[in-house]
């Protein structure tokens, strides 16, 4: 039931993302050509001008507003599936709460990956001209023949180490995204469970939480990250530095997958729970 979950989800949300993505791209290609024609020295005329500047503003504004836009396309789904009218067919039907939210969370993280790619698209499109793409193609290659030709020179060590930092970014990335749903998911299951007031609750707990996770991760990580250096000697510590060892980049990038995964988990468990025990629809 999960997989036809995800399948139903991806399906509602790409109505509105397809056509979205679509308009950026197309924007970006008459971006580039308004680009060129701002910052050409030849006289193309003021009214020219104007429509190439409205033009790339409008590009401009619909990449900044597109990351928000996949936010507030979650914050709807999530409320139309679960807070609104919809809400008590959402609830009898034969797949349990866990699976539902689950679904709705991949499906966000999804879309807030192929929104980050769509956007670096979009802007490379615009403002590179046609002879700087082989220079970029040739910078990225050659950044690659790079590394593999450095890896091998590296110490076993160092390799491993990069290779697990590597790891654990790419997860910390996935945990971040994913947060910002949960986030958002619990704010409103807690406050659609009050009696009054209930988006505007949603909204100010949108807030509270973010600030507190914010101030929690901080503190938790500094707390964390001291003790776990206390263990060693000073000077032990600062020799790893000095060679160059991965060993405190390991730990201080585990301790934030650690605390964003544990934040992830209590904003999956409050939303769970107010969704089956304490949702008030009424």
């Amino acid at each position: 039931m999960l997989r036809k979950s995800i399948k139903h989800e991806f399906r509602a949300t790409a109505r509105v993302m397809l056509p979205v993505y679509l308009a950026i791209l197309s924007l970006s290609v008459v971006a580039h050509f308004t680009l060129n024609v701002l910052n050409s020295s030849h006289d193309y005329g003021t009214f020219i001008r104007i429509i190439s500047g409205l033009t790339t503003g409008l590009f401009f504004a619909c990449v900044a507003a597109s990351g928000i836009g996949v936010i507030a396309l979650t914050v709807m789904r999530f409320y139309r599936s679960f807070l609104s009218d919809e809400g008590y067919l959402t609830m009898t039907l034969p797949v349990s709460t866990h699976k539902l939210i689950s679904a709705k969370l991949l499906v966000s993280v999804v879309w807030y990956a192929l929104s980050a790619v769509v956007i670096v698209a979009a802007l490379l499109i615009a403002l590179l001209d046609s002879g700087d793409w082989g220079g970029f193609f040739q910078g990225t290659a050659n950044f690659f023949k790079t590394a593999w030709e450095v890896l091998p020179t590296l110490e076993s060590g160092m390799v491993a180490g990069l290779i697990v930092c590597g790891v654990e970014l790419f997860i910390c990335l996935i945990l971040g995204a994913a947060l910002t749903s949960l986030l958002i998911y619990a704010a409103m299951a807690v406050g659609h469970s009050l009696n009054r007031y209930k988006k505007l609750m949603s909204v100010v707990l949108s807030f509270v939480f973010y600030h507190a996770t914010q101030i929690a991760v901080v503190f938790s990580a500094i707390f964390i990250i001291g003790g776990l250096f206390e263990k060693y000697e000073r000077a032990y510590a600062l020799d790893y530095l000095r060679e160059a060892s991965m060993t405190p980049y390991i730990l201080i990038i585990g301790v934030a997958l650690l605390l964003l995964a544990a934040a992830c988990a209590i904003y999956y468990l409050l939303t769970h729970r107010f969704l089956t025990k304490k949702l008030n629809l009424e």
